[in-house]
C-alpha cells in the first residue's frame, strides 16, 4: 500500500503527510514524521500528533548519524545512555530514526514514535529498510517537481516585472511622441507668423 501511495502524488507535503499516516498505521506507531532537506530549506511533516523537532535537534541527529555511517536505522533505546541525542529523542518520544540517503548524502529522516503495543519487531525493521529506497526516490521526484514549480513561479514573476517595465516604457514613449507633436505644432505656428511678414515685404 505504501508503494502505491508513493507513486500517487507528487506534492512534497502531501506525500510526506500521507506516507506518515500509512507508516503509522502499518507499524502501529504513536506518531510518524519526516524531516526533509531541499536546497537551503527544509520541510517537516507527519501525522497530526507528530512532534516538530527544531532544526537544532535535527543537527544533533546529523552529527550522530555522521559518526555512525554504517548504521541504517537507529533505535533510541540502543544509543548510549549518557548520550545527549538519546535524551533528546526520548523527550520527543521518538523510538526509531531512519536516515533517508541518496548515495552518501542524507536527504532527510523518517522518525517513528513509540510502538502502540509491545515493540517493533525485526520484520518491521526489514520492511522499513526495504521501502527506504522507494521513499528517497519519491521524495526526490517531489523535490524536483517542487523546484520546477518554484523556478516557473520565479520566471513568471520576472516576466510580470519585465512586462510592467515595458508598459511603463511604452507609456513614456507615447507621452514623448505627444510632446513632440505639440512642439512641432507650436513651432510651425510660431514660424508661420514672421514668414507671412517676410512674404509681404518681399512681394512689395
Amino acid at each position: 500500500a505504501l508503494s502505491n501511495l508513493l507513486t500517487s502524488t507528487t506534492d512534497l507535503r502531501s506525500l510526506l503527510e500521507r506516507a506518515s499516516q500509512q507508516t503509522a498505521s502499518t507499524f502501529k506507531a504513536e506518531q510518524v514524521a519526516f524531516f526533509v532537506y531541499y536546497g537551503e530549506h527544509h520541510m517537516s511533516a507527519g501525522t497530526v500528533n507528530h512532534t516538530r523537532l527544531p532544526v537544532y535537534d535535527i543537527q544533533m541527529i546529523d552529527r550522530h548519524v555522521a559518526a555512525y555511517p554504517q548504521e541504517k536505522i537507529f533505535f533510541t533505546d540502543f544509543i548510549t545512555e549518557d548520550n545527549s541525542v538519546r535524551r533528546m529523542l526520548q523527550s520527543h518520544r521518538i523510538a526509531i530514526t531512519m536516515p533517508l540517503k541518496r548515495g552518501d548524502t542524507t536527504v532527510g529522516y523518517l522518525l517513528l514514535g513509540d510502538h502502540r503495543s509491545g515493540g517493533y519487531t525485526k520484520r518491521d525493521l526489514n520492511v522499513l529498510l526495504a521501502v527506504s529506497n522507494e521513499l528517497v526516490i519519491a521524495i526526490q521526484n517531489a523535490l524536483s517537481l517542487q523546484e520546477l514549480k518554484e523556478l516557473n513561479a520565479t520566471l513568471q514573476q520576472r516576466i510580470d516585472v519585465a512586462t510592467k517595465e515595458l508598459r511603463s516604457s511604452n507609456a513614456q514613449l507615447k507621452h514623448l511622441d505627444e510632446v513632440k507633436d505639440e512642439f512641432m505644432s507650436m513651432a510651425s505656428h510660431q514660424l508661420r507668423t514672421p514668414l507671412t511678414s517676410v512674404k509681404g515685404y518681399i512681394s512689395m
